[in-house]
């Protein structure tokens, strides 16, 4: 008998097993389908084809005194050889008389020559010359310009074929998708100024297209990224009611931890089921311990359908305990059902957001939400908010709160606004706020949203006040924080989240402010110790090094959300038909070639970084994490991986397919082949260029998980 842990051993040894072996199969079938598709027309067209392989077999593998042989496997069969190279990247057909070897090319060349024989045929080309150069009439030189282009071109066509087919079994298997529906719209991103809201559900990108039931939000993703920053995107929502209406909003440039990239700041919605993701974030206290996989129906005895109608509830009520009704389904030492469901009834009490001690100068509104009331009442960005109803502002970060009791009356606020030169002048505004349609904030956001009039407060680093323990004061700017976390794995898990190699936090008055940190607080467990370092002074700043902080649970500032986490919402995409099916995968490549394409385009205006290429590291990662999400899944890589095979190997680069075209039609054009010193050389450059390209790729690779490492 096996005891619990050897099972598990076992079987998450199966499973990488199982992953590894998926991987390999499904690329190994890429490149297959793109050889076959040369190999089989090569027939059809009379040529002789002496190897069909995958993978290379160019040189042995020599590790020490052990010899790894050229080929993995190999037979002949008829006048073919067929095998595995030891060398996984990528596979060729060799036909009489073409090789791709440039230091072969002139031997091959000569061995396919005959002088005025019965069995050799006169050539395109040398028939129209004085030399009486006879070819063999089975070897690829010997046949018609179209019947070459046709053989060359077979391999990205095959590729396209059986890209529908690989999307269109994905989707007939049901495809599991993260549907493009919002769920967090971060305070002051172009998204969030456009009134892009939770629940709200993206048809369609750009009004030349047609709206679409199943975008993705990796659609979306692409979608803002390709669009880039210059201009504006239009998209089309259906509200959580129904309605739906197009949106204008112009992406911005953000730091994503491999790079700048176009963002509108959004991320996707969740469901209703509980998520206990251990340290990050801290679990809900409650009257009953939420478990993993509880779901919640009804808020205070109202029910809630969607994740829009929860984050309202607990937005507008961020005091007081709510009370939660809860469906639990029992479930066995192997997370089974075991039983049927049972409803209760759970207290959730209020919460502090993890704080040290630190509040923030108010700063300036960077941006006013579209239809909101502040729009309406007319608050500029660039105005300051002063005092609502006569009180003053006392936290920034605590502007929601603060106007709460007034949701749905007429109050006054006042506000600092520019005047000539550099005068700034007090206004009064009229103005009624509303029930939050979110929460104020988000983690990594870089402003603190007012939700109920509509406005978003970007703070810097500077302190109005601070703990006195601390030895900060009023004025100083904090320009880093050192936190000492007493448990390792939570430290770990806090770098990790953040690609940090030691818990120190950065800040600077762009995007890592006191917003930033304040997300991150939640994060850290409470008690643990932080070291604050500031700058106090003008021209020539002081450092100021605080005394060591605890991280507290804040008794001003509350946690909208209650550390409540719920799972990332998804939907089953499955065909309901084979023509339904196809139609996806149809659908599903032309997105790809698409993309493949716009991407190529945006390197080449050097509007995308080349440092975002992968190479066979990346490739074999994202096939990995594909296959270990489930056949579908994987299926959809590989569609993705055939349309950007057939794309790239189209590329009128030599010693690609799409060279070997471009030969092609000048021959056809000129009535003679191109000369044959010159293809050679174009052809050394090109394996060069290739060469030299896959290794910047892998470095980007290593660069990449260098940073989980080191």
């Amino acid at each position: 008998m096996f005891a619990a842990e050897e099972v598990s051993l076992l079987a998450s040894l199966g499973g990488t097993l199982w992953n590894i072996l998926s991987v390999a199969a499904g690329l190994g079938f890429v490149i297959f389908v793109h050889e076959l598709g040369h190999f089989l027309v090569a027939k059809a067209c009379g040529v002789k084809c002496e190897k069909f392989y995958v993978g290379f077999d160019f040189f042995e593998l020599k590790l020490g005194p052990i010899t790894i042989p050229r080929s993995l496997v190999k037979f002949t069969y008829g006048e073919t050889e067929y095998g595995i190279g030891i060398l996984p990247l990528g596979g060729y057909v060799k036909m009489l008389g073409q090789d791709d070897d440039p230091r072969n090319a002139e031997a091959e060349a000569e061995r396919i020559k005959a002088q005025e024989t019965g069995t050799a045929v006169p050539s395109e080309a040398a028939a129209k010359t004085s030399e009486k150069v006879a070819l063999d009439p089975r070897s690829y030189p010997a046949k018609s310009v179209p019947a070459r282009m046709a053989i060359i071109s077979a391999g990205v066509i095959m590729n396209l074929i059986f890209g529908v087919l690989l999307g269109g079994t994905a989707y007939w298997l049901g495809v599991r998708e993260l549907p493009a529906t919002v769920g967090v719209s971060i305070p002051g991103e172009p998204a969030w100024a456009a009134g892009l809201r939770t629940d709200d559900r993206v048809l369609q990108f750009g009004k030349s297209g047609s709206p679409y039931e199943h975008l993705r939000y990796n659609d979306l993703q692409r979608s803002v990224i390709f669009n880039g920053v210059e201009k504006d995107l239009d998209v089309l929502v259906r509200r959580a009611d129904g309605t739906e209406e197009w949106l204008s909003m112009r992406p911005r440039l953000r730091d994503q931890g491999t790079g700048k990239q176009a963002t509108i700041g959004v991320k996707p919605t969740s469901n209703l089921t509980i998520l206990m993701q251990g340290a990050l974030p801290t679990s809900a206290k409650s009257s009953e311990p939420l478990l993993e996989g509880d779901e919640i129906t009804h808020v205070d005895g109202t029910e809630v359908k969607n994740y829009g109608a929860f984050v309202q509830t607990f937005a507008s009520k961020p005091s007081g305990p709510i009370g939660l009704t809860i469906r639990r389904t029992p479930k066995s030492e192997d997370g089974k059902p075991s039983g049927e469901p049972t409803s209760l009834e759970v207290t959730i009490p209020e919460r502090g957001e993890n704080s040290l001690g630190l509040v923030p100068t108010m700063g300036l509104v960077v941006s006013v939400r579209k239809g909101s009331p502040a729009e309406t009442a007319g608050i500029l960005v660039g105005d300051k908010l002063l005092t609502i109803e006569g009180e003053k502002i006392e936290n920034p970060l605590a502007l929601s709160q603060q106007l709460l009791p007034h949701v749905g009356k007429e109050i006054t606020i006042e506000v600092e606004r520019a005047a000539t030169g550099d005068q700034r002048v007090v206004r009064e505004v009229k103005i009624t706020p509303v029930a939050p349609p979110m929460f104020s904030t988000a983690n990594f956001a870089t402003s603190i949203a007012a939700e109920p009039i509509g406005v978003a407060v970007k703070l810097d680093r500077t302190i109005a006040a601070a703990d006195e323990s601390s030895k900060l004061a009023a004025g100083d700017k904090i320009d880093k924080v050192t936190f000492e976390f007493a448990d390792k794995d939570r430290e770990k898990l806090f770098l990790n989240y953040l690609t940090l190699k030691t818990p120190e936090v950065i800040l600077d008055d762009t995007e890592k402010n006191l917003v930033y940190l304040q997300g991150l607080l939640r994060l850290v467990p409470l008690g643990t110790k932080a070291t604050i370092t500031a700058s106090r002074g003008g021209d020539k700043p002081e450092t100021i090094t605080s005394q060591p902080v605890e991280v507290v649970s804040s008794e001003t500032l509350l946690d909208e959300s209650r550390g409540i986490t719920t799972e990332t919402f998804t939907t089953l995409h499955q065909a309901k038909s084979v023509g339904e099916a196809l139609a996806l995968g149809a659908r599903e490549i032309k997105e790809r070639v698409t993309e493949v394409l716009t991407v190529l385009q945006k390197l080449v205006t050097l509007q995308i970084s080349p440092t975002n290429l992968s190479g066979p590291l990346g490739i074999l990662g994202a096939a990995g994490s594909h296959a270990s999400a489930g056949i579908p899944i994987l299926l959809l890589f590989l569609t993705m991986l055939s349309a950007n095979l057939a794309v790239i190997n189209f590329l009128p680069i030599p010693a690609l397919d799409g060279g070997h075209m471009l030969f092609l039609a000048a021959e056809w054009i000129r009535g003679k082949p191109v000369n044959e010193q010159l293809q050679v050389r174009l052809t050394v450059m090109g394996i060069l260029f290739l060469l030299s390209l896959m290794i910047f790729a892998t470095a980007m690779d290593l660069s990449r998980i260098s940073q989980f490492f080191f």
